[in-house]
């Protein structure tokens, strides 16, 4: 299942609108922060993947384990999705999250030593 969903994970297709009709179960929820925890970085594949998981969930009292046993746990889930995605886009993906971290890091530290040094 989780196969398919990767598969056709680039094929352009309409989305359920799962964020107009839907309401989720405690455990559907639950399920899905797990997976979006385990993301190091949530970005619009990431998102549009995670979607697409959602639209191929029975939605109705669905409980924890029914999902795992559906799709596997969190874990596998997001190992399976790495697993096929382009290695030069994980590159790039991580390369950009290193930057901007850096430059916010940076901008904190001479905002700090702003601070201090107005404040004298």
């Amino acid at each position: 299942m989780i196969k398919d969903i990767i598969d056709d994970f680039f094929v352009i297709m309409p989305l359920c609108g799962f964020r107009e009709t839907l309401t989720m179960s405690k455990d559907l929820k639950r399920y899905i922060n797990d997976c979006k925890l385990l993301f190091p970085i949530y970005g619009t594949r990431e998102k549009r993947f995670m979607e697409k998981i959602i639209c191929n969930i029975n939605h109705q009292n669905i409980t924890y384990d029914e999902i795992v046993e559906q799709f596997g746990s969190p874990s596998e889930i997001i190992i399976s999705y790495y697993n096929e995605q382009d290695d030069m886009y994980l590159i790039q993906r991580t390369k950009t999250y290193k930057t901007i971290l850096t430059y916010l890091i940076i901008l904190a530290a001479f905002l700090t030593l702003l601070a201090s040094c107005s404040q004298s």
